[in-house]
């Protein structure tokens, strides 16, 4: 999100140039930050620095697909349908323990595959060897 953010600022600057400069008709513009310092070594690398934009070197040996992550899905009530979401931890299918209507008392829930409720994420896995 953040390098897309660096784009829209760059097309936003480049847009506002005078006309006579061959950047401001390009709809859109792509980002890379190089020379990032310092390069981490992979041994290095914690869950300290989860969430942290990092600098690695080394050689991609296997990209494996790309794949959806459920981070978050909705489900029904089988009795009342009465909605509801339950946050899973790492994508780990869970079932809510209970239903959230107060004259409910089921414990059977359908999932929601299409719902507004149900959020995912991409995930793809690279494996790297340090070079």
């Amino acid at each position: 999100r953040t390098i897309s953010c660096l784009g829209l600022a760059l097309h936003t600057v480049a847009c506002t140039l005078p006309s006579s400069d061959a950047y401001s008709d390009l709809p859109y513009l792509r980002i890379r930050i190089v020379h990032y310092q310092p390069v981490i070594p992979l041994r290095d690398i914690k869950a300290g620095l989860f969430g942290k934009l990092i600098t690695i070197r080394g050689t991609v040996i296997r990209v494996g697909p790309t794949r959806l992550l459920c981070t978050r899905m909705g489900f029904a009530c089988v009795v009342c349908r009465q909605p509801q979401a339950l946050t899973l931890k790492d994508g780990a299918y869970g079932t809510p323990k209970s239903c959230p209507a107060d004259e409910c008392r089921s414990k059977n829930f359908v999932p929601l595959c299409s719902s507004p409720l149900t959020q995912t994420k991409n995930l793809q896995i690279i494996k790297l060897q340090e070079s």
